[in-house]
């Protein structure tokens, strides 16, 4: 008796699949090098896990840490090591062999902050001015806190900030945004937009400037990125 013919597309009962791949959705990406070596990087990672997988962009994040794990968190070594990153990732997006769908950084931040680096010495220029000099030399957009990135945390829950900065930290805390430098689960990283906002509203301030205190250009990163 004849047997009966298995169903198309099929053999020993075992769909046939193709050898070829899904090619892999091209997406812009974007560098993001911090000063901090926990709250910062812990904030952008925390956000890109809220923005989920289906945007249209890849977000590397990354702390000023060199090759022998030495963190270095003064503006010019953050900036440095943006320059650094992003000449380093040109170079392997140009080889065609190993990465032919790979496009290079289409824009490269450091996340700085003011802090106590805009006081210039008896001599010569602050080590922030510093940095803002190199960033604009080789195209690095730099998104600057006055004084601390912990302004911009607190933004996500107050419409205004009107404590003196050394509270900024402890502020923080109080609402459960910081537990010492690392952010917890339950930070409401939705809340960004309303950030972006109330950042604006207090001082509005562009990438590669200083602002008065209190201001942030996150918004600003966030725009170029197509975020907000």
């Amino acid at each position: 008796m004849a047997r009966t013919p298995k169903p198309s597309g099929k053999k020993g009962g075992r769909r046939l699949h193709s050898n070829r791949k899904k090619k892999e959705e091209i997406k812009n990406r974007y560098l993001i090098v911090t000063e901090g070596l926990k709250t910062e990087p812990s904030y952008f990672d925390g956000l890109k896990r809220t923005l989920g997988p289906d945007v249209n962009f890849h977000i590397e994040v990354k702390p000023r840490i060199d090759k022998a794990k030495n963190w270095t968190s003064t503006p010019t070594a953050v900036v440095d090591k943006c320059i650094e990153l992003k000449k380093a990732d040109a170079q392997k997006c140009g080889n065609s062999k190993k990465h032919p769908d790979k496009l290079p950084y289409v824009k490269c931040f450091a996340v700085i902050d003011v802090d106590h680096w805009n006081t210039p010495p008896q001599q010569g220029k602050s080590n922030l001015n510093k940095a803002l000099e190199t960033a604009n030399k080789n195209n690095i957009s730099v998104a600057i806190s006055n004084t601390k990135f912990e302004a911009w945390l607190l933004w996500h829950v107050e419409r205004k900030i009107t404590c003196h900065d050394t509270q900024l930290a402890r502020l923080c805390q109080d609402h459960n945004l910081l537990l010492e430098k690392e952010i917890p689960p339950t930070f409401p990283y939705s809340n960004f937009k309303n950030a972006a906002q109330n950042a604006d509203n207090q001082n509005r301030v562009s990438l590669n400037q200083v602002g008065i205190y209190p201001s942030t250009s996150v918004p600003r990163l966030l725009e170029e990125i197509g975020i907000i």
